[in-house]
């Protein structure tokens, strides 16, 4: 079976508006690239505020 590639465009929620990012510049790339994203925010929030 051959898999078929299709290209997916990703939003980025920035001060109250959703922007592709994809039209990003150099500089914003590079930062977008080195964010961490939270895999388990309700578990995180949970234990936050249980303690």
């Amino acid at each position: 079976m051959k898999e078929k590639k299709v290209l997916c465009e990703v939003y980025a929620r920035v001060v109250g508006y959703h922007r592709p990012t994809l039209n990003y510049n150099t500089g914003k790339k590079q930062e977008w690239s080195e964010r961490k994203l939270i895999k388990n925010l309700n578990k995180i929030l949970t234990k936050a505020l249980s303690a």
